[in-house]
């Protein structure tokens, strides 16, 4: 005699035992779609009333503001709704199904949402937490011929099994510390991100100045020109061409988009060769190499390291002699260097960096070798706190997904 499941989750929090309730979407609230007053009258737009469109929702938990604005005539000739604050849960039904935000002021929406206006009973933040069980049914059960839509109602049939009211909130809540936890940490990424850029501007010499606005204590000398080419051994490219590729090939054949934050990063979709076919266009780098991207995608740098590595044509090799390495690193994120590159790239479909135009690139560097080690430390050491966060935030959503599988049914 087979034993009935259990309608309970895999992690559950101490004093709850009952089973958590089979309902139907609609039962825990309203499904409410949006309408788009007519552009052609200007009496119905720059209001003050917020009014969505599926491109403004996603990034954020809160909805607290919309690009556009509509007037109470606007709502009044048109089918959207005002729909009321921290009880409704915005979710997009085309031009990108799934996406949630919970409304924290009062506002309306296009027609490009069925959004969900709950009942009392039913815990915001909980009901936004299972959005991606309401996202996968949704993309599911979604038609059409020009692009793919849920209707409200097809979404109000979906199945979903809840708890009571008092362990919903107690899961919302838990949800709510970790997506706040989570926003803290791209805070700081944000704020040491612009601190980056700001000192960028300020700690490399600006176009027609022979030293920059920001130094270091106790330096005070004019910055020396140079080209590129003169502090450097060697500058090339990787293999123009295709390489014979093999599943038993233990060298990464390496192109652009490898290059992420100074590292060069493999994955599933980096191809291998061998030793043989690497040796067709091997560079002798070495450890005052930096890698830059320079066709198609533009920009990205790596110091080279010893992973063992053949390069493609999107890839430029800079070996320097002479400079400090994390100094140039530094300078080649710079706005003036960007800028350079950027007037003086070829191609119409796909934009290319050539050679020339980086040996060429002029830069401004301090003949004192302390200066040089000083700057590029402030970098790294700015590098560093920006791929902790980064990774933080990594392991947050990692681990918030994780929970959430086991937390909801």
């Amino acid at each position: 005699m087979m034993t009935a499941i259990k309608k309970v989750p895999a992690v559950r929090f101490k004093g709850f035992e009952k089973e958590w309730e089979e309902k139907q979407l609609a039962e825990i609230g309203g499904i409410i779609g949006g309408g788009t007053p007519s552009t052609l009258n200007k009496e119905y737009w720059d209001g003050a009333i917020d009014w969505y469109s599926p491109t403004e929702i996603g990034d954020k938990v809160y909805a607290n503001g919309s690009r556009k604005k509509i007037t109470p005539l606007g709502l009044e000739q048109s089918s959207a709704t005002i729909l009321p604050a921290n009880r409704t849960v915005l979710f997009t039904s085309r031009a990108g199904i799934g996406d949630m935000a919970i409304l924290k002021s009062p506002g309306a929406t296009n027609q490009g949402f069925q959004s969900l206006v709950l009942n009392e009973d039913s815990d915001t933040y909980f009901i936004y937490s299972m959005g991606f069980l309401i996202k996968k049914f949704a993309l599911k059960y979604s038609s059409g011929s020009t692009f793919l839509e849920i209707s409200g109602k097809t979404l109000g049939k979906m199945p979903i099994t809840i708890p009571n009211p008092t362990e919903q909130t107690q899961i919302g809540n838990y949800f709510k510390e970790f997506d706040d936890l989570i926003q803290l940490q791209e805070q700081k990424l944000e704020k040491v991100t612009n601190l980056k850029k700001a000192m960028l501007e300020k700690m490399f010499p600006k176009e027609n100045a022979d030293v920059p606005e920001i130094r270091f204590e106790g330096f005070t000398k004019k910055w020396q020109a140079k080209k590129l080419e003169e502090i450097s051994d060697k500058i090339g490219d990787g293999l123009h061409g295709t390489p014979k590729y093999s599943e038993d090939g233990d060298v990464f054949f390496i192109n652009g988009n490898n290059l992420i934050n100074g590292e060069i990063i493999v994955n599933n979709e980096t191809k291998c060769v061998t030793e043989i076919e690497k040796s067709k266009s091997d560079k002798l780098l070495n450890g005052e190499t930096i890698l830059l991207s320079i066709n198609g995608t533009i920009g990205n740098l790596a110091f080279y390291n010893k992973k063992n590595i053949m390069l493609g044509k999107s890839v430029a090799y800079i070996i320097l002699n002479g400079v400090n390495k994390r100094f140039i690193y530094a300078y080649l994120q710079s706005s003036v260097i960007i800028k350079f590159f950027n007037d003086n790239l070829t191609g119409s479909t796909i934009k290319n960096l050539g050679l020339k135009t980086i040996r060429n690139t002029k830069l401004l560097i301090p003949l004192n070798d302390l200066e040089q080690q000083k700057i590029g430390e402030y970098f790294q050491n700015l590098d560093h706190l920006i791929n902790q966060s980064q990774q933080k935030i990594v392991q947050l959503k990692h681990l918030r997904q994780a929970l959430l599988q086991k937390m909801f049914i």
